[in-house]
Parts: C-alpha cells; structure tokens; sequence
C-alpha cells in the first residue's frame, strides 16, 4: 500500500481511477469588464442634457428681461391693450330680431299677414281678430306682436274699407266715419277714418 502510494505520487495528486480529472474552472463570460468606460460615457450623455438645459433657460430669461426692459416694445403692449378695449366697449350690444321670436309670434304675424292681404283691416280690429275664441285663439302677446310686425299701412287699410263700404250700401259721411270707428265695425282710429272718408272726395 505505501509502496504504490509513493509510486503514483503523493496523495494531494491522487486520481481515482475511472474518474474523469476536473478541468480548471474559467469565467463564462469572460475574463475581462469594463464598468469604467460605461460609467464614464453615461456621465457625459447626463452632463449634455444639462447643459442643453441651463442654455434654454438662460436664453428664455434673457429675452424676457429684454422684453422688460424694452419701453419701445412695453409701450407697444399697452396701446394695443387699449385699442382692443376701445373697440370692444365699442361695439354695440346685439339687439333681438324678429328671427328671435317665439315660434307662437311667428305664427300669428303670418296669420296676421295673410288677414290683410285678403280683405282691409285696422289694426284694433286685427288684433280683435287674432286673439278672439271663434277665429285665431293667439294669446295676448303673440297677438299684439303680430300687429305691431305686420306689413300693413292702417291710413291705406281705411281708405280699403271705406271703399268696400261705399261699394256695399250708400252712406252719408258721417255714417261712414261712425261705421270706421265702431267697436261693432271697422275699429280705426279717427284719424284713420277721417282720411278714408275725405280720401272719397265728392
């Protein structure tokens, strides 16, 4: 036993037979880094984004103090401020048209229309007409809207109904006139009435 012992070698050198010999383990990957040269090129990568921005910030302060102390261009800012506020207090406020009115008014001007075109009448006697249970049944307002929009000259609506009068029984003057200004008749202002009547001559 010693005998083969010294002749195989000493015992740290021992192999077991049929075991393969344990080959000298080695850095998979690789022996060599370079932390440094990565660390050194993020530095510089973080020091150009910062100064790229001090540069902007420097820039935009200097042009905005330029502004500032520029009385030219602080001047300029100041007439334009009033001029835009002169043209705004200006302008007049917008009124309501008749585009504006409700659907209700709309109607009953058309109502309103279509009555004089077809036959005279005064514009109490219009009004009459529009709101009365039996005929139009608008209300007050869409009514009286109505009257005072309508396309209508009530001097020529009396001259109208006047002739229409003459034309269906003979009438003294002043039967004439009572007839244009009754509340059963043609409802005119007496002024109205009186320029029909004269407007018949003799």
């Amino acid at each position: 036993m010693d005998n083969n012992l010294s002749n195989n070698g000493t015992a740290g050198n021992f192999q077991n037979p049929g075991m393969p010999s344990t080959p000298p383990q080695t850095n998979p990957y690789g022996a060599t880094h370079q932390p440094a040269k990565k660390k050194s090129k993020k530095k510089w990568i973080i020091g150009g984004i910062a100064a790229m921005v001090v540069i902007a910030i420097a820039s935009g302060a200097n042009g905005g103090s330029n502004d500032a102390d520029d009385p030219a261009a602080a001047s300029a800012d100041s007439s334009n401020i009033a001029v835009e506020s002169s043209v705004t207090a200006d302008d007049p406020s917008p009124t309501t048209s008749e585009g504006d009115a409700p659907r209700e008014h709309k109607n009953a001007l058309r109502s309103a229309q279509n009555y004089v075109d077809l036959m005279p009448f005064s514009k109490a006697g219009l009004y009459d007409q529009l709101t009365s249970e039996s005929a139009d049944q608008f209300p007050a307002d869409a009514a009286q809207y109505a009257v005072d929009h309508v396309n209508a000259d009530w001097m020529a609506e009396a001259v109208e109904a006047a002739e229409s009068y003459q034309e269906l029984m003979p009438m003294s003057d002043a039967e004439l006139f009572e007839q244009l200004t009754s509340e059963f008749g043609g409802k005119f202002s007496a002024e109205e009435a009186q320029h029909a009547v004269d407007s018949l001559g003799t």
